[in-house]
């Protein structure tokens, strides 16, 4: 099964790669002005663990468990990205580097493996291991 399908062929990844982890305000911030562009399909944050706290977002209350050094939005078009750089521009007081290239192929995860099920719907065996037989 190709797990890409949901992106089509003209779907692209930006990734922006601030000089410095973001602060919740501008995390925050970010996604306020990110709202206004249309044609966005994943957005996604990484970077190490970090003490759970909450941001706002417009009338919403996000809970966050890192610090954020990466950011990874899918788009639908190549045009897309000029808004988003704007965005940033606006956004961040600091250096970035953004990039754009095709969606990488990759892996499902475990909740598309699963689908609508409970991982307690899910019948997993358990093999006990003979440690005498081993030489």
């Amino acid at each position: 099964m190709n797990w890409n399908a949901a992106y089509g062929p003209e779907c692209r990844e930006v990734v922006i790669t601030p000089s410095r982890f973001l602060s919740d305000s501008t995390v925050s911030h970010f996604l306020t002005e990110l709202k206004n562009v249309g044609g966005l399909l994943s957005v996604l944050f990484h970077g190490p663990n970090y003490i759970r706290r909450k941001i706002e977002l417009d009338d919403e209350i996000i809970e966050l468990s890192l610090k954020v050094g990466k950011i990874y939005i899918i788009i639908e078009d190549e045009a897309i990205a000029q808004p988003i750089k704007s965005v940033c521009d606006e956004v961040f007081k600091h250096p970035y580097h953004i990039s754009m290239a095709p969606v990488p192929d990759r892996k499902p995860t475990v909740t598309e493996q699963l689908g609508n099920k409970s991982v307690m719907d899910v019948k997993v065996t358990r093999k006990e291991l003979d440690y005498d037989t081993w030489g």
